[in-house]
Parts: C-alpha cells; sequence; structure tokens
C-alpha cells in the first residue's frame, strides 16, 4: 500500500462530478524502477521523482517529456514532494550518513536547506503560491503538522489527535484567511483520518465508511469559492483508493484504471490531478476532468 507520510464529523455522500468522462495519462520516467508523480501546478508541469536501485531523482513532466530536477549538492537521493508556479520546490535529501530538507528555486538554480527549529524530524511536504510551506515536525516527543515560511512556522494539532501531519498547501502566502492546509490526524486508536486546517481552525476530512482517509493535495481559489482535495482513503477491505472532495460537499472515488492502490496527491486550479498507482510497481498518472 502506497503511504503518502473528527472534533467534527462529516456525514458526505459519494458523488460524481459533471465534469464528464476523466482521461489518465501514465507517467513513468525511462529506465525507473518506480515513478512518484506528487504536484501538478497550474501550467500543466508534474513534479515528482523516480527510484532506480533504490536511488531516487526528481523530475518535471509535461505533455509527455521530462526534466530531470538536478541532485541537492552532494545528494546520493533527492525527492520532490512539493512544488508552486513560480518555480519553487520543496523536498528532502539523504546521503549514505545523513540528510535534509530544501527549497529549490528553478529559476535563480539557488537551493536552501530548510528544517524546524528543534525538531528531531522534519519533512517538507507543499509549497504554496507565496512560498508557504508545510509538512510534518517531530518535538518533544509528539508529531506535528506546520505551517510557515522563512523560519517563523505555527505547529499544527488536531484536537485530541496523538498525531499531525500537514501534506498540502494552498493560499497567497500573506498568512490570511487564504491560507489552508490539509493532511491527516491520528486518533487514539492509531486510525488516520483527513482533516482541513484554516486560521479559523480544523475541520475533518474523512471519505464516508472508510476504514482511513489521508488528505495530501488542495486547490483553493482566494474568494474562497472553489475547494478541492484530494487524497486516498482504504477502504473495508483494506484497498486503497484516491478521492476528490469538492467545495466541502461531495467526494469522488478516483481509481486509475486496471491499477492498484492508487494515491492522488495534488491538483491544480483546472481540476487536474497528479498522483501515483501501482501495477506491478509504481507509476505515475495525470488525470483531467
Amino acid at each position: 500500500m502506497l503511504k503518502f507520510e473528527k472534533l467534527i464529523a462529516f456525514a458526505f455522500t459519494a458523488a460524481a462530478l459533471s465534469f464528464g468522462a476523466p482521461t489518465f495519462t501514465s507517467i513513468d520516467y525511462p529506465g525507473a524502477d518506480a515513478t512518484y508523480a506528487i504536484r501538478v501546478n497550474h501550467f500543466g508541469q508534474v513534479f515528482g521523482y523516480y527510484t532506480v536501485a533504490g536511488v531516487s531523482h526528481g523530475f518535471i513532466w509535461q505533455n509527455g517529456n521530462f526534466t530531470t530536477i538536478p541532485d541537492f549538492p552532494g545528494a546520493t537521493s533527492t525527492i520532490v514532494l512539493g512544488a508552486n508556479n513560480d518555480g519553487l520546490i520543496a523536498g528532502s535529501w539523504s546521503t549514505a550518513t545523513s540528510g535534509g530538507n530544501f527549497l529549490y528555486n528553478i529559476n535563480t538554480k539557488q537551493w536552501t536547506n530548510v528544517s524546524i527549529p528543534g525538531s528531531t524530524s522534519t519533512t517538507f511536504y507543499d509549497i504554496d503560491p507565496g512560498g508557504q510551506t508545510t509538512g510534518v515536525a517531530a518535538l518533544g516527543g509528539k508529531t506535528f503538522g506546520f505551517f510557515g515560511v522563512g523560519g517563523a512556522y505555527k505547529l499544527l494539532s488536531f484536537p485530541k489527535a496523538t498525531a499531525t501531519f500537514g501534506y498540502g498547501v494552498s493560499g497567497s502566502g500573506d498568512g490570511s484567511v487564504t491560507e489552508r492546509v490539509v493532511g491527516a490526524y491520528q486518533d487514539a486508536n492509531s486510525v488516520m483520518h483527513g482533516m482541513l486546517w484554516t486560521v479559523s481552525g480544523f475541520m475533518g476530512v474523512d471519505y464516508p465508511n472508510a476504514n482511513s482517509t489521508t488528505a495530501t493535495g488542495i486547490y483553493a481559489s482566494a474568494a474562497n469559492s472553489s475547494i478541492q482535495i484530494v487524497g486516498f482513503y482504504s477502504d473495508a477491505s483494506n484497498v486503497q483508493h484516491s478521492f476528490l472532495f469538492s467545495g466541502l460537499s461531495s467526494f469522488t472515488q478516483i481509481d486509475y484504471p486496471g491499477g492498484t492502490n492508487t494515491a492522488a496527491t495534488g491538483i491544480n486550479d483546472a481540476g487536474w490531478i497528479a498522483g501515483t498507482y501501482v501495477s506491478s510497481n509504481a507509476h505515475g498518472f495525470l488525470r483531467k476532468p
């Protein structure tokens, strides 16, 4: 099964959206053992990473063409986890003996090592148009989501949760009411639930009748008139499916045709969804409505 590392409970009904028949495109980096498509931006560029013999490298895919993202200086593996419309990428790097997190500017070729002060373990998962980031940090024996930029980070902890995870961010970058983070939290029974955080507080996001739910990506307009959340859930048979949660009111199940364990992780303003599915090994995909 793929992993992406309710104070308020909602009984939403799964419903199909009126987008017509969606189209799927499989994304496989040439010669790779596995390909993971993570985010898609306004321009239709898909960001992700591929692995060969256990070593990972980042890529950009658009219209069938790949561009390799440089490896973090001195790193053995580079994993791309987040990207925005301005050429900023968030991810993690590792060597045989160490590792860390980075922000990379495609335009200036500048790398920045980033971390959460005091954290014993940190992963930066996404970055929004204003450069605000989200991710997961371990501090004081507890796991928090976080939101922020440039050393000023707000820790996120879903009420009564044993752990909270930030996986996707959308907003203007000014810290206003347009800022939103999606992710997951773990309850006292170690069950994972999706969640949405805004400056007003938390909201649970659970696919109906699912064993577990994780929200991983979000697009939301500045006017708050359109909120689209993607993620994945496990059904009663522990089979993993993806979902689109539209307008905070209706769910659509998403499965790559012929694939198993589908994980949607990114969505753009046109409703294009990036993710990964399994068919013998891992493949990226792009879904257009």
